[in-house]
């Protein structure tokens, strides 16, 4: 993008004041993309600059996402994602530092809620890393945010121009990031992950010019992995080589369309002839429901999973043998697929048919494989947000101000200067986190309590009285008031957090800076969002800080 461009817009966003590029759904599930803004105070237009497509109330919107606009023509035809990616190459490593035994498979998204369990085979509960690589396609010319939330630590790079993210050795994190990107042009993408200790996360998002946040979809990225073949083919099995028995060390990965082989000569030109190792991965969809017979021919050992079930475990076979597991499999379900095999003294015959019901045995096509990985639904309670990692003062009402706190008293908590709101009723805050708190710390900080978590691991209990000239100062019935140095205190809890919002809030607005506030009413009035939250107040933003708004949804 040219400066003359970049100037043009910029002078468009201040002569229209909240002008956006976004995505509006309604509660009745139209949805609608442009440029999105507020007028005529609880009123959304979503159109162009000169004619507008169409105006709605706040009070029939689902959900309102705010972008900048990059391509403003591309931005007015649409949207449209229409990459044919099939998602990113995810290197497991059973250590960290990207060290250990690795375990190569191509996921769709990067979205994954593991909790307390491994990741994958070969890779341990804890002290393991990833490695994602692969390129990311834009569908439009425009400014793209990337948003990354990983526990315990993760670093995104995309192209030269976007370096976002930490590793943390004790707590998750929340991240973003913006970069200007071409339509049509894949940049190089690489996500480095590590888990220390406990519960472990990762997922990886982007909004942009009609796109709200959400999960980057497959179809927009590609897999790349150095040396490796036909990566980009969707159908098929990803089969990874090694110049070993043992699945160790250098990698020869390519996608095989089909399990029909007889090497003679070694699976590859300058590859091994004989004693090497082969892992296919991917997932069996099948056409109909009933019994499937598997038919595996063998020169030698061979192992095969589906579904998570050991259908076959023959790794000291050293005879041709064909093996006929059984599995019951429905329609149109994928089922994840893994299967090894040895070769110690040459000739490699590998064959995979199988018998569908009320069909002949025949060889299993390729439109039944997908290379790639759908992530697994989250583990029970994994998916859970837990609010004691996310830096900001919390309000009763489980709003969160991301402003840092400058000094606090039993009145006011207050801000730095020209932040809005610049300040807070003490009455109305439950906890104040200013530090990252460490998975085995976690527990330590409750609702019932009230008192300072230390950096330590101690929690001390007390009365919050203050923080001033970098002390937090506690009042305690056995000890009296001690004072505590910031740095040493991970957070205060002052008073109880709610389970849910409050009854009387409609939306929850996601702000630039990270705040997030449950809102009564969004107003805009003299170039400015004039929010109300109950548990807040009142206050105003300028209209390019929204980034989203989400109706709250409430049981029955």
């Amino acid at each position: 993008m040219t400066w003359w461009h970049k100037t043009a817009i910029f002078v468009l966003l201040m002569v229209c004041s909240s002008l956006s590029a976004g995505t509006v759904r309604l509660i009745d599930g139209k949805s609608y993309s442009g440029y999105v803004r507020f007028v005529d105070g609880d009123t959304l237009a979503i159109g162009s600059t000169k004619r507008e497509l169409v105006k709605v109330p706040l009070a029939s919107v689902g959900y309102a996402s705010f972008d900048p606009p990059g391509d403003q023509e591309q931005l007015q035809a649409g949207t449209s994602l229409v990459g044919k990616g099939t998602g990113l190459m995810g290197t497991y490593f059973s250590r960290p530092g990207f060290k250990g035994k690795s375990v190569f498979r191509v996921d769709e998204v990067v979205d994954f809620h593991w909790g307390m369990e491994r990741p994958m085979f070969d890779v341990n509960r804890d002290y393991f890393s990833i490695r994602w690589t692969g390129e990311v396609e834009a569908p439009v010319t425009g400014v793209y945010t990337f948003h990354v939330d990983a526990n315990d630590g993760a670093v995104l790079t995309i192209g030269e121009s976007l370096k976002i993210g930490q590793f943390d050795a004790q707590a998750g994190f929340v991240t973003k990031g913006k970069i200007d990107l071409q339509g049509g042009k894949r940049y190089p993408i690489t996500l480095d992950f590590h888990d220390n200790y406990g519960a472990a996360h990762a997922k990886l998002e982007w909004s942009g010019p009609g796109i709200p946040k959400s999960v980057i979809p497959s179809r927009q990225l590609h897999p790349v992995l150095s040396g490796a073949e036909n990566l980009s083919a969707p159908q098929g099995l990803l089969g990874c080589y090694f110049r070993n028995r043992f699945f160790y060390g250098d990698v020869m990965a390519r996608v095989d369309a089909q399990i029909e082989f007889n090497w003679d000569k070694g699976p590859a030109k300058d590859f091994v002839a004989d004693n090497y190792s082969v892992r296919w991965m991917g997932q069996l969809r099948a056409n109909r429901d009933g019994e499937h017979i598997l038919y595996i021919t063998a020169e030698e050992g061979v192992r095969l999973w589906l579904g998570g079930q050991l259908l076959i475990n023959e790794m000291r076979n050293q005879t041709r043998q064909e093996f006929a597991p059984k599995m019951m499999l429905k329609k149109d379900q994928r089922y994840d697929l893994r299967m090894e095999m040895v070769n110690r003294r040459g000739g490699g015959t590998m064959r995979m048919e199988w018998a569908e019901p009320a069909r002949s045995r025949a060889l299993i096509p390729s439109t039944n494989f997908h290379v790639a990985f759908v992530p697994p639904p989250p583990v029970e309670g994994a998916g859970k947000v837990d609010l004691s990692r996310t830096l900001g003062v919390f309000t009763w009402g489980g709003s969160r101000i991301a402003g840092g706190v400058v000094s606090a008293d039993d009145t006011s908590v207050r801000f730095a200067e020209g932040s809005d709101p610049a300040r807070i009723s003490t009455v109305n805050v439950a906890r104040i986190v200013l530090q990252p708190i460490p998975e085995q710390f976690a527990e330590r900080l409750t609702s019932t309590v009230r008192g300072a978590l230390l950096k330590s691991g101690d929690f001390v209990e007390g009365k919050f009285h203050s923080i001033v000239d970098g002390s937090l100062n506690l009042d305690s019935v056995l000890f009296g008031r001690r004072a505590y140095g910031l740095l040493d205190v991970l957070a205060v809890q002052i008073d109880k957090l709610s389970e849910g919002p409050p009854f009387a809030a409609k939306f929850t607005a996601y702000l630039e800076d990270g705040s997030s506030y449950h809102l009564k009413s969004c107003r805009f009035e003299k170039g400015r969002l004039h929010m109300k939250d109950p548990s807040v107040g009142e206050f105003s933003v300028e209209p390019a800080q929204l980034l989203e708004l989400k109706r709250i949804e409430r049981g029955e």
